[in-house]
């Protein structure tokens, strides 16, 4: 995995009550949607969504004749439910969940809520910075809505591939609003360095495949949101 995003939610029933939920759904041989589950503890259930698309295509061969033929597609969404906060992970998600929380709305009765998060950045990756027992640092800034002067606004990126930019972007932003969009960190260990993208929208990205430890402690490090 090398993108991962959380959302807030409430199904308002047991962990094993949604996956027998999930479960009666099935994806079925030419079937439109269907999950199928994974992984089912008493505090999480890890499952996939597949949604089925097919469409005709047609076209002429060189001999002037006309032919058709039908074309398959699935999407697919992995993503784990937990009774802990943040309550959804959706894994290496395509564009568009509308489908999946509409499954969701439909098996809980229509009683699921589900949110998207706005984090602290900041808050986000110094919490992860005390927590990591490795070397850490912020290698890049980006900023968005930055006052320029009045009725002008901006968008600002700070970096650096040696040093934490942290403290040289307040001093370079300071007596201006800004908004942090996203963090660029770099977690070192004995074996190799990690980079990852931290955005207020509640994901993390890398270009390589995320550590599961690593992702552990970006998950733990999350801001709790009232």
């Amino acid at each position: 995995m090398n993108r991962v995003r959380w959302f807030q939610a409430n199904f308002s029933m047991s962990m094993r009550s949604i996956a027998t939920k999930i479960s009666s759904l099935p994806l079925e041989i030419d079937g439109d949607m269907g999950f199928k589950v994974d992984k089912v503890r008493n505090d999480s259930v890890e499952a996939n969504y597949f949604e089925r698309f097919s469409w005709i295509e047609s076209g002429v061969d060189p001999f002037g004749r006309e032919f058709s033929f039908e074309r398959v597609s699935y999407k697919a969404v992995r993503f784990t439910l937990s009774k802990n906060y943040p309550e959804l992970e959706v894994i290496d998600a395509p564009r568009g969940l509308s489908s999946l929380f509409s499954r969701f709305a439909e098996f809980t009765n229509f009683e699921a809520t589900i949110q998207p998060i706005k984090i602290d950045v900041l808050h986000w990756a110094e919490t992860l910075r005390a927590s990591y027992s490795g070397a850490f640092r912020i290698s890049s800034m980006s900023v968005s809505d930055l006052g320029v002067e009045e009725g002008v606004t901006g968008s600002l990126t700070v970096s650096s591939r040696e040093h934490d930019v942290k403290a040289a972007a307040t001093r370079l932003l300071s007596r201006r609003a800004y908004s942090v969009q996203k963090l660029q960190v770099v977690l070192r260990s004995r074996i190799s360095d990690a980079s990852l993208t931290l955005a207020s929208d509640g994901s993390v990205k890398s270009n390589a495949d995320i550590d599961p430890d690593i992702l552990i402690a970006v998950r733990q490090a999350i801001p709790y949101q009232q």
